[in-house]
């Protein structure tokens, strides 16, 4: 025997334990006897209730304390041991109810009984000092005080009737099961509360002095400062026109007063339980939501039926939605255009989202496969509008976007249309600087008038049009077409050259070109948005060689845009 068990008081006190199953019985049997406990362990309800019957005709002492298991099913033995239970005989036995499951029926008729305490099987050695708790308090004169049985503060409800009784009864039955509860006796009371204070479940009377519960909920649900919550309809008639109306109102749920106390707390608790999961939900997804948002991107989920599950807030901003205008629940057709639920997943496209106005926004995408548990959940879709794109790679679109979208459209093209072509193609960009201390480079001043007039005068001179774009920051996008590389390196160097002498014809004295060239087939796997970001980078090298250098992705070297004359032989 331990020290804590011998002053512990409670040696030899008689318990009663009733489990069907032998394993568990055997061991919460075992563990008693260790604590010190006198345990009488019964197989059956039906022997339960007869040692309960046959403790006053024993020469030994009363049961201290009962522990059963809650069965997982109903079951006409255990319904007449716990209504024993409930008996005046037996009322103030304490008792400790072990269950798998923590069910509504196990947690409300905890709740009605005093001095009564629900754990969780796998918690039985917490046994112990609940029987200690119990057994003192049994022997104490305040023993009749309400106890708190569970922890529900996390669930704060609004209860709105205009009778005091019923209010006040309700709050303190909510009260006793943990919940935080507020009551309110009106219609303009509870909307009043409800605009200062965030509540989870809303009880509402049907029949109010100054209006009805169903009203009272659509008014809750549809008002703006009020959050998330759940309405129920309380009521004491079993009415259809009551009830049909409660639930178009939004109601979740229709209680009536002449039923169980018992029946009433299930309710609620069954609502908790789905308010609870719901801020799980919302959890998740504002965490999924700050981890895309960090790694940047657009996101939009779509389940199998085709609606909206989830977009974060850099996908709503990019569509055009403000932040608290959501888009899930919304057919994905609305919002995307027929290529992406066609897409090939995995693959880089280009496409065409609507935005809140429902005009095209030229955007590159992928989807990927959602699964979840194994199961198919979804589609994916991870996607940024090209003028992002562009801003996201230092360029600076100008007022006009629309030169830049259809040069990416047409690199897009190109990427898709590789194994069709019989000709070959590469991504130029060039950017013009100013001559500034020996070799280094100086942004020329980004001016409409330039932008305008070296545009039209590239365009005289490479008549493509979608194929030639200014992209802001003084750069230029080109797409060559070419039989092979020796052509392709050949037109970058024209091209570039050509370049400077405009530049000087437009009046940009001194202007000079750094360049970057990227083969398309060697790059087939990625698309636009990455060869125009692996352009910007190739820039930054192309500048650290010197001016009219052009960096050649492919080679990883530069190529002057001036070649030094080879000296002849004499």
């Amino acid at each position: 025997m331990s020290t804590d068990t011998a002053n512990s008081g409670l040696f030899l006190a008689r318990l009663l334990l009733v489990e069907p199953s032998s394993t568990m019985r055997y061991v919460l049997e075992n563990y008693l006897k260790e604590q010190g406990y006198a345990v009488e362990s019964v197989d059956s309800f039906r022997a339960a209730s007869n040692s309960l019957r046959q403790q006053f005709d024993s020469f030994d002492d009363d049961y201290a304390a009962v522990l059963f298991g809650w069965p997982a099913t109903s079951v006409a033995e255990a319904s007449q041991f716990v209504a024993l239970l409930e008996s005046a005989d037996y009322h103030d036995l304490p008792a400790i109810v072990l269950s798998q499951e923590m069910r509504a029926d196990s947690r409300a008729w905890v709740a009605g009984r005093e001095q009564t305490v629900l754990l969780r099987w796998k918690d039985y050695r917490s046994c112990r000092e609940r029987l200690q708790h119990l057994l003192d308090e049994s022997l104490d004169n305040d023993a009749d005080a309400p106890v708190v049985k569970f922890s529900n503060q996390d669930i704060h409800i609004l209860v709105c009737d205009d009778s005091a009784s019923i209010r006040l009864a309700l709050r303190d039955l909510l009260q006793l099961q943990g919940y935080e509860v507020t009551v309110v006796s009106s219609h303009d009371e509870a909307m009043s509360a409800a605009r200062q204070n965030e509540f989870d479940i809303a009880v509402l009377d049907y029949y109010l002095q100054d209006s009805t519960g169903d009203e009272l909920c659509r008014a809750l649900l549809e008002h703006p400062e009020v959050g998330e919550i759940a309405c129920t309809i309380l009521t004491g008639t079993y009415s259809d026109h009551i009830i049909k109306s409660s639930l178009r109102a939004g109601a979740v749920e229709c209680m009536f007063k002449n039923e169980s106390s018992e029946l009433l707390l299930a309710r609620i608790d069954a609502i908790s339980r789905l308010v609870r999961q719901r801020k799980s939900l919302l959890a998740e997804h504002r965490k999924m939501d700050s981890v895309i948002d960090s790694i940047g991107g657009s996101v939009l989920v779509f389940d199998p039926q085709g609606d909206i599950v989830f977009a974060n807030e850099s996908g709503k901003r990019s569509l055009g939605h403000r932040n608290d205008e959501s888009l899930v629940g919304k057919p994905v057709a609305q919002v995307v255009s027929d290529e992406l639920t066609s897409a090939e997943k995995g693959r880089r496209l280009r496409g065409v989202f609507l935005d809140s106005d429902a005009e095209p926004v030229s955007v590159v995408f992928k989807c990927s496969d959602l699964k979840l548990q194994g199961q198919p959940g979804g589609t994916i879709v991870l996607f940024r509008t090209l003028e992002d794109v562009l801003a996201g790679s230092g360029a600076v679109l100008s007022s006009d976007a629309d030169p830049s979208a259809k040069f990416m459209r047409a690199v897009g093209d190109n990427l898709t249309m590789l194994d069709q072509q019989t000709h070959l193609s590469s991504l130029l960009v060039v950017e013009l600087g100013f001559k500034s201390g020996g070799s280094a480079l100086a942004s020329l001043k980004d001016t409409p008038d330039h932008q305008r007039l070296m545009t039209s005068a590239l365009l005289n001179i490479y008549p493509f049009e979608d194929h030639l774009a200014y992209l802001g920051n003084s750069r230029f996008g080109v797409l060559l077409h070419h039989p092979d590389d020796q052509q392709s390196l050949m037109q970058c160097r024209k091209f570039m050259q050509i370049v400077n002498e405009v530049a000087d014809d437009t009046g940009l004295e001194g202007a000079t070109a750094i360049g970057c060239l990227i083969n398309l087939q060697r790059h087939s796997s990625k698309n636009e948005v990455e060869l125009m970001q692996a352009a910007v980078q190739g820039l930054k090298l192309a500048a650290g060689n010197g001016r009219n250098n052009c960096y050649l992705i492919d080679y990883a070297r530069t190529l002057p845009v001036y070649p030094t004359p080879v000296a002849q032989p004499a």
